[in-house]
């Protein structure tokens, strides 16, 4: 540490500047506010643009590196200690990435939350792994995403047996589409968001279904797979995307294009374009919680099998997970319990 590092460390311990750089985080927010910055994201932006704008080395020049020295650390503790006071720890948690799934339970729907990035402390302190996952891992356990969590040790154990099978089977199925789909390459940003768009459209069908909404349930789900087809024949041979609802008619041209085989009986269990259509605009009668459920699950089974299909990045095809660490100040670095 040089002399001017170490003055710099001694006067962030000060009152004296945090009183400043209070002073400064009134004039800074209402900056990333305008910009959209979400709250969760703003201290350390906030930090960070104090920092680059306020700080300079002895010649006036910008300082090098910061981010690696121990006293930025202690302004992101105090940024950060200001944001959680003006909104609460709630809204300043960082929301972790998960994926939405369904699944039925003694005739009542439940929402499982599946994490999108799984991870666990590596062997040194600050250090995580990553996992690309295709796939329920070893080290999870299912039943901790299902919301709300239910009490299977009250059930007979052939039941709780079998709802374990199945969740694990709809975990498996919606990991494989979001890796699917994340890590598929595009030559353009209007068919990468097309293909960002099929999740949404899942995850709609599920909030429908869990809110009594079933006719337009049946219509993202539609969508969704109509989208998965799409995406699939834009990466392979087409520059536009066909302009049809027609299921069968976009299965026909992506399996002529390569796509494997789809489960026909998983095909079986979907309503027609005309009748999806007619769903939406609740011009027929909605079917039962069951019968939702038994078309979701036939849903994703096929779009499962679309973004397997699909050409995905070459890194994440290569490794399976990744390493990263934290940097010097983060707690995690001295303290692995406190690893996030």
């Amino acid at each position: 540490m040089n002399e001017e590092t170490s003055s710099i460390e001694l006067y962030c311990k000060s009152q004296e500047f945090e009183e400043f750089l209070h002073e400064q985080l009134e004039i800074i927010d209402p900056m990333l506010c305008r910009s959209e910055e979400p709250i969760h994201g703003r201290p350390m932006t906030a930090a960070m643009f104090f920092v680059e704008n306020c700080f300079v080395s002895s010649d006036g020049s910008p300082l090098p590196e910061y981010l690696e020295e121990e006293w930025f650390g202690h302004i992101l503790l105090i940024t950060t200690r200001w944001y959680r006071a003006r909104f609460g720890d709630e809204l300043l948690a960082f929301p972790p990435k998960s994926t939405l799934a369904l699944i039925l339970l003694s005739g009542t729907a439940l929402q499982v939350r599946i994490p999108s990035v799984p991870k666990k402390p590596g062997k040194k302190s600050g250090i995580l792994q990553l996992f690309f996952a295709r796939d329920v891992l070893d080290h999870e356990n299912p039943l901790d995403w299902v919301i709300p969590c239910p009490d299977l040790e009250g059930m007979r154990l052939e039941v709780a047996n079998e709802f374990r099978a199945h969740l694990q089977k709809i975990c498996s199925l919606t990991r494989r589409i979001d890796w699917g789909l994340t890590w598929a390459g595009f030559k353009t940003d209007e068919h990468s968001q097309l293909c960002r768009s099929v999740q949404g459209h899942l995850e709609k069908a599920i909030t429908d279904i869990c809110a009594g909404r079933r006719g337009t349930g049946i219509w993202e789900i539609h969508l969704a797979i109509e989208k998965a087809l799409k995406v699939y024949l834009l990466q392979r041979t087409m520059s536009d995307a066909p302009h049809t609802h027609d299921i069968i008619q976009l299965l026909e041209l992506a399996q002529a294009s390569g796509l494997g085989e789809v489960d026909p009986n998983a095909l079986s269990q979907l309503p027609c374009a005309d009748d999806a259509i007619k769903h939406r605009y609740s011009e027929v009668r909605e079917p039962s919680l069951h019968r939702m459920v038994e078309i979701y699950e036939s849903a994703i089974g096929v779009v499962a099998t679309v973004a397997d299909c699909l050409e995905h990045h070459p890194f994440v095809l290569k490794h399976e997970s990744l390493y990263i660490r934290a940097l010097p100040w983060h707690p995690s670095r001295k303290n692995p319990i406190n690893q996030t």
